[in-house]
């Protein structure tokens, strides 16, 4: 964890305040992480160890406690090499893409108390090792990535439903004219609901879809409205980890920061960036 320099700026500290470590912490492969949207809990998708353990906030040290105080696993979870894991911002549900049986599973919450069994899951046999999830920022959308089938897909959650989602996406963003290539992250803008697409293969890594006036209901365009928003980010190391690494030599994960005024990627290249 690292904390911010200043109240209002966007610089941290580069040696971590504290870590979440150890035995006693359960993590195994931790892959993606998401805050609740009060910031008093964080769940952790652990691929190999085929959990997701929540860790609480002591406010009192400002920090997260390295026991988690819930976990969501065993055969009743159907947690399945979790990839990624997303709170939602407008209730209290957990969205997890399991990697091992190609699934989007939905989850509840009550204080510190977390269901481990699914109320909600969502398959397609185009839906082939989701590896990135989020929520828009009034939770009326649900977007995940299919790595293998180089798609995104898009889910509505249905009016006066208690955190469901619809079973078949309402859109699915596929073909040449999206550049996809093995697609791994995505988040929405906060304020416009753009969606921005990170891939882990080829030299467009990063590709922004818009969404026509903000509006849920209308439909994003299957190309990037601007093609000059397609980000390359591409040197000569990616070369040699895209030869010893197939699929996994491009970016990772993606993150727009609250004010929507910054755009924040990994890239796996032979050095750490």
């Amino acid at each position: 964890f690292y904390k911010r320099i200043g109240e209002s700026g966007s610089v941290y500290e580069t040696t971590p305040s504290f870590c979440i470590q150890g035995a006693e912490s359960q993590l195994n492969y931790p892959h993606d992480l998401s805050f609740s949207p009060d910031g008093t809990h964080l769940a952790v998708a652990n691929r190999h160890g085929n959990v997701i353990t929540i860790y609480k906030k002591d406010s009192h040290l400002n920090c997260y406690d390295s026991i988690p105080i819930a976990t969501i696993k065993g055969k009743r979870s159907q947690i399945r090499q979790p990839d990624a894991v997303r709170y939602s911002p407008i209730e209290n549900i957990l969205a997890v893409a399991n990697m091992g049986s190609n699934a989007i599973t939905f989850y509840s919450y009550q204080g510190d108390r977390y269901s481990e069994r699914p109320y909600q899951i969502l398959r397609n046999p185009l839906l082939k090792v989701p590896d990135g999830l989020d929520f828009t920022k009034d939770g009326e959308l649900l977007a995940a990535t299919s790595h293998d089938s180089h798609r995104v897909f898009i889910y509505r959650r249905l009016s006066d439903s208690q955190g469901l989602y619809t079973r078949d996406p309402i859109q699915i963003l596929e073909g040449e004219e999206t550049h996809f290539c093995y697609p791994h992250s995505l988040a929405f803008h906060p304020l416009r609901n753009d969606l921005a697409v990170s891939c882990s293969q080829g030299k467009k890594n990063v590709h922004i879809f818009t969404n026509a006036f903000g509006n849920p209901a209308t439909v994003y365009s299957n190309a990037p409205t601007l093609s000059l928003e397609i980000i390359e980010m591409y040197d000569e190391s990616t070369i040699v980890l895209l030869d010893q690494l197939q699929q996994e030599g491009g970016v990772k994960g993606i993150a727009i920061a609250p004010d929507g005024k910054s755009l924040a990627i990994t890239q796996n290249l032979c050095h750490d960036a």
